[in-house]
């Protein structure tokens, strides 16, 4: 399975430091990130370039130079833009799928509780699952697209690079095709 994933990008920086792109940032405030301080960490990604775009860009109605084509994308590296990268996710890594009926019904959730803007439910629950060990991640319906799949990944380590970053421009096709499909407007 391939994976997407914006992220702050700086190419100077190397692959699991701040900035490289299989860094993975301490969490705490993610949907599934771990309940007891740095328990787990997590990598969110996407099912498709078009639904990691709309997972970092969503919130903003006008997708212009401003917001996509930020410098710095993130004030705590100077160099970094934002860029989609691709992860190859090894097969032998076992995503839970809650987007499955059987899946919510084996884990007593119910579609609800997976997509609560609540935190400390979500975390809760996929606390709970993360303890098992059974599974290297989980995967949910993505908020902007159901049809796309958001990805929370435990077992990150063994995730590798597909293919090297590529620093997004608001012509970028993957902006583009997530803007028209969330219905936001591009600005150039």
């Amino acid at each position: 399975m391939t994976v997407f994933r914006v992220f702050p990008f700086d190419p100077s920086a190397a692959d699991r430091a701040p900035g490289g792109a299989l860094f993975v940032p301490p969490g705490g405030r993610g949907r599934i990130d771990s309940v007891a301080p740095r328990a787990y960490t997590v990598l969110y990604v996407g099912s498709t370039p078009e639904c990691a775009v709309a997972e970092c860009f969503g919130a903003f109605d006008v997708w212009d130079r401003i917001v996509v084509e930020a410098k710095p994308a993130t004030p705590l590296l100077p160099k970094s833009r934002f860029a989609l990268a691709s992860y190859a996710l090894p097969s032998a890594l076992d995503v839970r799928n809650l987007d499955d009926a059987a899946a919510l019904l084996a884990e007593g959730l119910i579609p609800s509780r997976v997509v609560t803007r609540d935190r400390s439910v979500t975390q809760a629950w996929a606390s709970r699952i993360h303890a098992r060990g059974s599974y290297a991640g989980l995967a949910w319906w993505s908020y902007y697209e159901p049809s796309w799949q958001s990805v929370g990944i435990w077992g990150h380590e063994r995730l590798r690079l597909a293919s090297s970053p590529r620093v997004l421009h608001v012509a970028d096709e993957a902006v583009r095709s997530s803007a028209k499909i969330i219905r936001r407007r591009i600005a150039a």
